[in-house]
């Protein structure tokens, strides 16, 4: 299974498949959480659901013009994201993927023009980690 989902991110063909596997088994961790009161998962959810003013998102603010105008369009467009949050409801990590088609020129070797996931945004707050 390994296998099938490292070439999901250079193989478009891989990636409906790990997609579909992944963000069902999201909705599925959704239920657990309800049923288990635990925060300790991640979750599929939209960016309309995860609050700009969360501090979590204070340093991307800070670091990157426009984060706030781009965070808009993905939540007017309800574009999902992988979240988990803590206890109190606040961020603690934030995966966004999105699939992007072209050739990609500015690295080596140099990849053909095909359909590709990419990670748009990966934040997680680090709690006792190196």
């Amino acid at each position: 299974m390994v296998q099938e989902y490292a070439c999901s991110i250079l193989d478009s063909n891989c990636y409906h498949c790990w997609s579909n596997y992944l963000f069902s088994n999201m909705r599925q961790e959704k239920e657990m959480i309800t049923e288990h009161n635990s925060r300790e998962t991640i979750i599929d959810e939209t960016f309309d659901h995860c609050d700009i003013n969360d501090p979590f998102f204070d340093s991307l603010k800070k670091d990157y013009e426009g984060f706030e105008e781009w965070f808009a369009r993905k939540s007017k467009a309800r574009t999902r994201v992988l979240v988990q949050r803590d206890e109190s409801n606040y961020i603690q990590a934030f995966l966004y993927l999105k699939i992007e088609e072209g050739e990609i020129s500015d690295i080596v070797p140099v990849l053909s023009s095909k359909k590709r996931l990419k990670i748009g945004t990966f934040k997680i707050n680090g709690h006792n980690t190196r």
